[in-house]
C-alpha cells in the first residue's frame, strides 16, 4: 500500500462527495416542509455513495479494506443529523458484513463511529447556532480518522497494526482535509438554500403587505368619498341659505375650504395608489427619438408663448424599456415643470439628450430656470407633499409621482440644481432586450 493508492482512492470518494453535494443543493432548495422525506433520500443517497467508495477501495490483505467512507458517514450526520447518518450507516454495514473478511467487525466499528461523531457535532453547532470555520471542520475530520486508525489496531493478527504503520501518515494528512473541504461545500449548499428560501419568504411576505394596503386605501377612499361628496354639498346649501350673518358665513367658507382640502387629498391619494399599482405592466421597448419629435410638436406653443427653446441630442435607434404611454407623459411634465419654474429675468432654454451608458439609457432634461437646492435638499424634493416654489401653485406631488412610477418600472431619477442656475434630472431606463 502506497501513498499514492490512498490518493486515488480518496480522490473517487470526494468526487462522489462532490456529485453527492450537487444532489443536496437541488434538495435543500426544493425543500420545504417535508423534512423526514427530504431525511430519508439524503441518507439513501449518502449510504450508496459509502457502498460505491467500498466497491473501489485500496485492498491491504484479505478481508481488509480501506476508502472514504468515514468521511462519507462523518459528513452524513454532520449535514443530516441521527436519521440521515442512522440509514446511510445501516445501508453500509450492511454491505460491509456482505463483503466479510477479518477486518468486517472493525469496519463495521469504523461506520457506527463516524456516523456517530457526524450526528454529535450536528447537535453540537445546533447549540453554537453558527457554522464552524475551516480550522474547527478540520479538526472535526482529524478526531475521525484517529478513531479510525485507533480501531485499526483491533484488526485480528496483527493486519492492523502493520496496516497503520504503512498508511497512517498519508491517512492523517489527507482524510481531515478531505473531510474539512467536504463539510464546506455541503455548508454553502445549505447557506445558499437557506438564503434563497428566506428571500421567497420575504418577497411572498413583502407581495401580502402591499396588497392589503393597497386594498385598505381603496376600501378607505370608497368609504369617505361619499361623505366628503355630502359635506361639500351641505357647505354650499349652507352659504346659500338666506339670513345667514357674516360670521356665519366665514364659517361655511372655512368648512367649504377644509372640505375640499379633504376631497384634493383623497384625489391625490388615488392618483398615488393608481402609480404604485402599474408596476404590473411589462416594460416595452419604446424609441426616444420619435417620442421626442412628438413631444417638440406639443410643446411648441407653449415654450414659443415664454420665448424658450428646446435643444435636443438623441441619437437614431436609442430605445428604452418603459411603458410607452407614460414615457410620453414623462417627458411633457418634464418640459412643463422647466416651463413653470422658469428664472423671473431670461427665457427658459431646456436640453434634452439620451445616451448610453453600459447597459443603460441616461435621459437627460436640464434648464436654466430658478432651480433647487439640490444637496441642501436632497431626497426632500422627492418626498410627498413636499413644495420648494411658494410663489407658484401646487400640490408638491410631481417629482413624487414620477419617482414612483420611473422605480416601479425599473428606472431611476436623480436630480443635481443650484438655485438661479437651473435643474438637471438624470434619468436611468434598462435598455430593452431586443435592442
Amino acid at each position: 500500500m502506497n501513498s499514492s493508492a490512498i490518493l486515488l482512492s480518496l480522490l473517487h470518494n470526494v468526487a462522489l462527495l462532490i456529485t453527492m453535494a450537487a444532489t443536496y443543493q437541488v434538495i435543500e432548495s426544493r425543500r420545504t416542509h417535508w423534512n423526514w422525506r427530504r431525511n430519508l433520500v439524503m441518507g439513501v443517497l449518502f449510504g450508496a455513495v459509502s457502498v460505491v467508495g467500498m466497491m473501489t477501495p485500496v485492498p491491504f490483505s484479505e478481508g481488509v479494506i480501506l476508502d472514504g467512507r468515514s468521511i462519507i458517514l462523518g459528513i452524513a450526520g454532520f449535514v443530516g443529523g441521527p436519521l440521515v447518518a442512522g440509514i446511510a450507516a445501516s445501508l453500509a454495514v450492511c454491505y460491509r458484513f456482505y463483503l466479510g473478511g477479518n477486518g468486517a467487525m472493525v469496519g463495521v466499528s469504523v461506520i457506527i463511529m463516524s456516523a456517530a461523531i457526524g450526528t454529535a457535532y450536528h447537535y453540537r453547532i445546533r447549540q453554537l447556532e453558527k457554522n464552524p470555520g475551516p480550522l474547527r471542520l478540520w479538526g472535526f475530520g482529524l478526531i475521525i480518522t484517529l478513531m479510525m486508525l485507533a480501531l485499526f489496531s483491533f484488526i485480528p493478527g496483527g493486519t492492523g497494526r502493520r496496516m497503520i504503520e504503512a498508511a497512517g501518515g498519508p491517512i492523517l494528512l489527507l482524510y481531515p482535509v478531505a473531510t474539512m473541504l467536504v463539510a464546506l461545500l455541503f455548508q454553502d449548499y445549505a447557506e445558499k438554500a437557506e438564503t434563497m428560501r428566506e428571500q421567497e419568504r420575504l418577497i411572498k411576505d413583502l407581495v401580502r403587505v402591499n396588497n392589503e394596503q393597497q386594498h385598505f386605501s381603496f376600501y378607505v377612499s370608497h368609504l369617505l368619498r361619499a361623505p366628503v361628496t355630502n359635506l361639500r354639498a351641505l357647505a354650499e346649501l349652507m352659504r346659500d341659505e338666506p339670513g345667514t350673518t357674516p360670521s356665519m358665513k366665514d364659517l361655511v367658507d372655512g368648512f367649504a375650504a377644509s372640505t375640499d382640502r379633504l376631497s384634493q387629498t383623497m384625489d391625490d391619494l388615488s392618483e398615488i395608489l393608481v402609480v404604485r399599482t402599474r408596476h404590473h405592466h411589462k416594460p416595452v421597448p419604446v424609441p426616444v427619438k420619435p417620442a421626442v419629435e412628438q413631444l417638440l410638436a406639443d410643446t411648441d406653443e407653449l415654450v414659443r408663448l415664454h420665448g424658450g427653446r428646446i435643444i435636443t441630442e438623441v441619437p437614431d435607434g436609442c430605445a428604452v424599456a418603459y411603458d410607452p404611454t407614460y414615457f410620453h407623459f414623462l417627458l411633457t411634465e418634464l418640459v412643463r415643470n422647466s416651463i413653470r419654474f422658469r428664472h423671473p429675468d431670461r427665457p427658459p432654454v431646456i436640453h434634452l439628450s439620451a445616451r448610453q451608458e453600459g447597459d443603460r439609457i441616461n435621459l437627460v432634461v436640464e434648464d436654466n430656470g430658478s432651480g433647487l437646492d439640490t444637496q441642501l435638499l436632497g431626497d426632500r424634493i422627492y418626498g410627498f407633499y413636499q413644495r420648494f416654489h411658494p410663489t407658484e401653485e401646487g400640490r408638491g406631488l410631481g417629482l413624487y409621482l414620477i419617482k414612483t412610477h420611473l422605480e416601479s418600472l425599473g428606472a431611476t431619477i436623480r436630480a443635481d440644481g443650484r438655485p438661479n442656475v437651473g435643474l438637471r434630472l438624470t434619468i436611468s431606463f434598462a435598455m430593452p432586450t431586443s435592442a
